[in-house]
Formats: structure tokens, sequence, C-alpha cells
């Protein structure tokens, strides 16, 4: 199951699936763990996934500047 965290909201972590929205308690999630990260269950644990994370990062980067780039003209 591949999550992305949202926001932390107290003791959870709000996570988005598609289009769904899931609270996963704070304590099950790695502690170095942040909004914006790509996370997924592996052996009963989820683990942040850092390449994948850093890959959607880089992408809304990229459309962030081109939508920029077209707001200046």
């Amino acid at each position: 199951m591949k999550l992305v965290i949202d926001r932390f909201e107290g003791k959870f972590a709000v996570c988005v699936q598609e289009d769904h929205v899931i609270n996963i308690p704070r304590y099950k999630i790695p502690i170095e763990a942040k909004d914006g990260d790509c996370i997924e269950m592996e052996n009963g644990f989820f683990v942040v996934r850092k390449e994948e994370t850093e890959d959607k990062r880089y992408k809304v980067k990229k459309f962030m500047d081109e939508l920029k780039k077209k707001n200046k003209c």
C-alpha cells in the first residue's frame, strides 16, 4: 500500500492514497518521515520511499516553475 503523507494532526499522520484519506497512528510512521513523503508498508512496517519522494518533489517543483513562467507572460 503506497501512501503520501499530507500532514500530521496530533497523534496521526494524515495520508492520501489516490482519492482516499487514511489516518495512521504517528507511532507506526518512521520518525524521520515528514509532510510530502511517500511511504509504503513493508514486512508489517511503514518505510519512507526516498527515491519516489524525491522524484515526486522534483516533478511538482518543475510544474510550479512552469506555471510561474506562464503567469509572467
